[in-house]
């Protein structure tokens, strides 16, 4: 890793946990690996990509694989970040940084909520003077029971990966009957310390089809009110967290496209990252408009004629599961 002050570590769910094929190439010239100075502020940092196959976040801790149909599955994620972190502060230059963000997509975010301040610790155990920050990208998905059954299949999840050991311990401590929810964004954001800027649509297009489970136009919108208004809870009251809610219909800024084009308050996601770290302070960019809104995914355009705005055929963009 090259020795300048920042590293930058990206938790990737891309593959198969039944099968272990891999689901998709990673792009490194884009999300914060974009190399562009104009654009990215992190674009000199170091960069760490951690993939996993755990299907639960990073945060499995049974020691000893399942059996299903003669093929064993392992859920040892938690295991596999630690390790890695290890890896990375005893023979690379982690422990030489003096900041850190931690940050992912969908699941990535997911994990990036279950592990920022058990992660900032271990940081701070080896050097407390790092800086250590969260970036949980498209990772809020609701405790909901729909037609989905999304909230049934994470209580399974949380009970066969035997999760409790690898999630926010002051999440479990607070839920001693029911510490399942741990494994919920909404769950857990109470109890989070670590300086985070959250990167969210308030209509998802991975948990409206998948958690939701309906396309009915009232339904999605409060879907989207309810997201809004436990986001805006977050951050009040702690001055280390931000917020960039958008109205456009999408999951992950980056994999859809929509990273350099999502504008609040004309600022895009690189522009207030670039806030975020260079002030830190408290800073919410929310998008209120209400499902659906196709000038919310539309890139204003900087060159155009008269300052029009350019639809963005993205606009209409719905996620299928892999």
């Amino acid at each position: 890793m090259r020795p300048v002050i920042g590293t930058a570590i990206c938790l990737r769910s891309r593959a198969n946990t039944q099968s272990g094929h891999e689901a998709a190439s990673f792009d490194f010239d884009d999300y914060f690996f974009h190399t562009d100075s104009n654009l990215n502020p992190l674009h000199n940092w170091n960069h760490v990509y951690m993939k996993y196959c755990d299907g639960a976040s990073f945060s499995g801790g049974r020691a000893q694989p399942i059996e299903h149909k003669g093929v064993k599955l392992w859920w040892r994620g938690k295991y596999n970040f630690e390790a890695t972190i290890t890896d990375l502060l005893t023979t690379k230059t982690l422990a030489n940084a003096t900041t850190i963000i931690l940050g992912g997509c969908s699941a990535g975010g997911l994990a990036t909520w279950l592990h920022a301040d058990r992660f900032a610790d271990r940081i701070h155990r080896i050097n407390p003077l790092i800086s250590v920050s969260a970036l949980p990208d498209s990772g809020f998905f609701p405790d909901y029971q729909g037609p989905p059954e999304y909230h049934k299949n994470m209580q399974w999840v949380y009970a066969t990966a035997n999760v409790s050991a690898g999630v926010n311990e002051a999440c479990v401590r607070a839920h001693p009957t029911d510490d399942w929810k741990c494994m919920f964004a909404e769950h857990m954001a109470p109890f989070v310390q670590t300086p985070t800027l959250v990167l969210q649509s308030a209509f998802d297009a991975w948990d409206v089809p998948n958690d939701l489970g309906s396309t009915d136009r009232a339904k999605i919108n409060q879907w989207g009110y309810n997201r809004t208004v436990r986001l805006v809870d977050f951050i009040m009251g702690k001055p280390q967290h931000a917020l960039f809610l958008t109205a456009c219909y999408t999951h992950c800024f980056f994999d859809s496209g929509h990273g350099k084009e999502i504008t609040i308050a004309q600022d895009t996601v690189y522009s207030a990252l670039r806030e975020w770290v260079s002030t830190g302070v408290q800073k919410s960019w929310v998008q209120d408009k209400d499902y659906p809104c196709a000038d919310c995914c539309v890139k204003p355009r900087s060159m155009g004629v008269n300052g029009e705005k350019e639809r963005d055929p993205r606009a209409e963009f719905l996620y299928r599961p892999m």
